[in-house]
């Protein structure tokens, strides 16, 4: 099984992973796939908080759930929903290293 090295870049900060190559060959791909999936879920999920926006005039112009959600959380689904297998691990130590794919959140 060859290993590669990605990163996933969240408002300019990187997170590094050693992901298998099919992971990594299918990044973009698995992004979208990520995506469809968040937005099927419904209700209470730890990648959901409930929002309520109250304009000053004491007003509600929003009451709904917000997806939120990390890079970890990312692999965290990979690694559970998608492959149920251990696919992707995050790199601790991260000095010197040149990701062979990117995808940015």
């Amino acid at each position: 099984m060859v290993i590669i090295v990605i990163s996933i870049n969240i408002h300019e900060i990187s997170f590094f992973y050693d992901v298998i190559d099919e992971v990594g060959s299918n990044l973009e791909q698995l992004q979208q796939e990520f995506g469809c999936w968040l937005s099927s879920v419904e209700g209470n999920h730890p990648f959901r908080i409930y929002t309520e926006i109250i304009e000053s005039n004491g007003e509600l112009s929003f009451a709904d759930y917000v997806n939120i959600y990390g890079a970890d959380d990312f692999i965290a689904w990979l690694n559970v929903d998608k492959y149920n297998d251990k696919v992707a691990v995050k790199i601790k130590n991260t000095d010197n290293i040149s990701p062979k794919a990117t995808i940015h959140f």
